[in-house]
């Protein structure tokens, strides 16, 4: 399909959608409250990545339909680091936000622009505000950071240890040691989630879930053994928290009850052949779930992002098919190459709404809520 025909066809098939470029592809990104966009970028300098706080176009997340291209967003604060930017989490109603880089398994906190400055940067005062460490470093690499929940964050790199630090004391106040068995091998966490102040869920990129009660004694339990860990895994949570989707690269997906992790139902993907044959290629893989729980996305295979319903159970333990609803092609569609070789990097439903902000590798971001029966 030409490019004019899918501008006209969007029409049809989408109520909102606003495409910007940003030059170049995002490594990490969060939401800033309502309608602010935090995103970490590589550059064209080896060492310099940027950090950017995006404000959404009010067509966007107002009532209000429109189909526009251009430079709908506009940058509100802005800063550089030395090291590439692996994860970042803003504090709920602070303009502080917490990094993690690809050098350390530890993570930084840094302030957003203010009302003198519209400069994102580190504090400086380590002595107020210091660097929060892991000590776990059995694997090399970045810590993943989970939701900050009161004042409480989670953050680890892989499964050996997680630690859990005060945002406001900024310093470790709990370590938790994931159980190991006989034969257990140590595993890269992919991501962490807090579904309150004292409930933390961490899921390894192996397919294990693990629930750790901060009241308890100070070692996690596996509430949910893989089912194939020889693909990688990846976690997505409902805004309520009491949902919680798993999802690997051979799409294996299953919806479990955060409640009670004997509750769950497995979903089939009945088209799934059309990306399957692109699984090599998903360094990026992210599953993402609608704040309301009725919607999961899926991305990271190609220049697409995959939209399908959570199906209502019917029992525990039991197997439910699903078709793809709506598949998000803009990415490669607005592409000066229409290249096989772009990839969506990440993609995100924005909390309280049917809208989704995803981003691919040639920098292209792309803001959007599909309309309902419409492919």
């Amino acid at each position: 399909m030409e490019y004019d025909d899918w501008l006209f066809d969007s029409i049809r098939r989408y109520d909102r959608l606003s495409m910007f470029d940003i030059k170049h592809t995002v490594t990490a990104a969060d939401w800033v409250d309502g309608k602010g966009l935090l995103v970490a970028t590589e550059t064209a300098f080896k060492d310099k990545f940027e950090l950017m706080e995006l404000h959404l176009p009010d067509k966007i997340t107002d009532n209000e339909n429109s189909l526009k291209k251009g430079c709908d967003f506009h940058v509100r604060s802005g800063g550089f680091s030395a090291i590439m930017i692996d994860c970042l989490r803003h504090i709920p109603r602070t303009r502080r936000c917490l990094v993690s880089t690809s050098d350390t398994s530890a993570i930084q906190l840094w302030e957003l622009g203010n009302d003198t400055t519209n400069l994102i940067q580190p504090l400086q005062d380590k002595s107020v505000c210091p660097s929060l460490h892991s000590t776990g470093d059995s694997i090399a690499g970045s810590s993943k950071i989970s939701n900050v929940c009161g004042q409480s964050v989670a953050f680890g790199a892989s499964s050996d240890l997680v630690v859990i630090a005060d945002v406001e004391m900024c310093k470790n106040v709990q370590e938790i040691v994931l159980p190991d068995k006989p034969g257990d091998q140590t595993h890269r966490i992919s991501d962490l989630y807090m579904i309150d102040c004292s409930t933390l869920l961490c899921c390894t990129s192996s397919g294990n879930l693990f629930k750790y009660d901060t009241r308890s004694p100070q070692t996690a339990v596996c509430a949910w053994q893989s089912r194939n860990s020889n693909t990688l895994w990846r976690m997505a949570n409902a805004d309520s928290g009491n949902l919680v989707m798993l999802a690997s690269t051979e799409y294996d997906v299953f919806c479990v009850s955060a409640g009670d992790f004997e509750n769950w139902m497995q979903i089939d993907i009945c088209d799934s052949e059309q990306i399957l044959k692109n699984i090599h290629m998903a360094k990026q893989f992210c599953i993402q779930c609608r704040g309301d729980g009725k919607q999961f996305s899926l991305s990271g295979f190609n220049g697409n992002v995959y939209v399908y319903k959570v199906p209502k159970s019917q029992g525990s333990r039991t197997c439910q098919s699903v078709k793809t609803e709506f598949v998000h092609d803009g990415h490669m569609m607005n592409s000066s190459s229409q290249s096989e070789d772009i990839s969506v990097v990440k993609h995100m439903w924005l909390p309280g709404k049917q809208i989704v902000v995803s981003m691919a590798t040639d920098g292209s971001l792309h803001a959007w809520q599909h309309r309902p029966h419409s492919k």
